[in-house]
């Protein structure tokens, strides 16, 4: 979860609200690269303007890095196809899960719209009733209410219906043009 908050400070109170999460469910050989490589500009939702900057890169074995500009380490994130979903994918930053909280790893989504990317999170507050009807658990928590997945397919399930009744757009990485500058 702390790795998420790194990332895209522009959202803790988001995150803070509530999450929902698993344990690792993918492996190496379900990783996409679905951001392509280069600078972009992060931008909240209901705001025109940007926040930082990320410079995106694609490792060799699949995994996408994503350094924040000023900020000391890059995040390495993982992305999986959501099946049932063109041009979504399942997201998850790969620290949470080095750490060895095998409990802990918080999901989202990425949609491909275009040249942009909209980064989504459930709250499980407010989408409760779908990670329920999927198979999820609700844990309560004054600080951090959480919907918890014990498999794959029931998270898969959830998120394929949050996407269904409309993403929660948290946040736009937008290409940084030419007339931009870095």
């Amino acid at each position: 979860m702390a790795a998420w908050l790194r990332l895209f400070a522009l959202l803790p109170a988001l995150l803070l609200a509530a999450c929902w999460a698993g344990k690792p469910f993918y492996s190496k050989a379900d990783l996409r690269a679905p951001i392509a490589p280069g600078l972009y500009r992060a931008i909240e939702t209901g705001s025109s303007r940007e926040q930082d900057r990320y410079r995106v890169s694609i490792r060799p074995d699949g995994y996408t890095i994503l350094a924040k500009q000023g900020a000391a380490e890059p995040e390495l994130a993982g992305f999986a196809a959501l099946p049932g979903r063109d041009g979504m994918f399942v997201a998850w930053l790969v620290q949470s899960t080095l750490k060895g909280d095998d409990e802990g790893v918080t999901y989202g989504l990425l949609q491909r719209r275009g040249s942009e990317y909209v980064v989504s999170f459930p709250v499980c507050t407010e989408t409760r009733t779908i990670a329920e009807a999927a198979g999820g658990v609700f844990k309560p928590d004054p600080k951090m209410p959480m919907c918890y997945f014990t498999d794959r397919a029931r998270l898969e399930a959830g998120l394929r219906q949050v996407a269904k009744e409309g993403t929660l757009e948290s946040l736009r990485l937008v290409p940084v043009g030419k007339g931009d500058r870095d």
